[in-house]
């Protein structure tokens, strides 16, 4: 099909309407296509590592993607149209600052978990609502963030204070 098009778009001059609906027709292909591949990519797991929360009455396991780079940590979840339970993404940064985080092209709600230097949740935001621009920020100078599926820290009960355990932490001791 796309070489049909190919062959159209080379008729004379005399047939500019058709050359440039064939062209426009080829852009919205290549599009949609890498529009397609996207979304696929989005759903993909990409390298985990363990984390460990350490609550008051119970230990929570969960593997997460790392997102240490300013292009990874602008990516984060955005278009992940699932989490399952015992995933999320861990934002790692090189200094402890006051953090604000949104929701834009994030499809599904997730709890925001701010983590300070000694490696303590400083404050929750759950249920993030999906796409939204308002922003949610920490209540303190942050160094990580972990987002885990909205509803997730309730149901267990990850509060302020818990301990978190992931060898981001452990390098920043050394």
């Amino acid at each position: 099909m796309l070489s049909t098009l190919m062959l159209r778009c080379r008729r004379p001059r005399s047939a500019t309407g058709i050359y440039v609906i064939n062209k426009l027709l080829i852009y919205l292909f290549a599009v949609f296509a890498v529009a397609d591949l996207s979304a696929d990519q989005a759903n993909e797991q990409r390298p985990a590592s363990p984390l460990v929360v350490i609550s008051t009455d119970a230990t929570h396991h969960f593997m997460v993607e790392i997102a240490s780079t300013p292009q990874d940590r602008a990516v984060g979840l955005m278009y992940r149209d699932r989490l399952a339970d015992d995933r999320g993404m861990l934002f790692t940064y090189k200094s402890a600052e006051r953090r604000s985080f949104w929701m834009k092209n994030t499809l599904i709600p997730l709890d925001i978990i701010f983590i300070d230097t000694n490696a303590k949740v400083i404050n929750i935001i759950a249920m993030a609502t999906p796409g939204s621009l308002a922003p949610l920020p920490s209540t303190s100078p942050a160094i990580a963030v972990l987002e885990i599926r909205g509803g997730l820290a309730a149901e267990i009960g990850i509060e302020p204070g818990d301990e978190i355990q992931h060898d981001f932490f452990s390098k920043l001791r050394r």
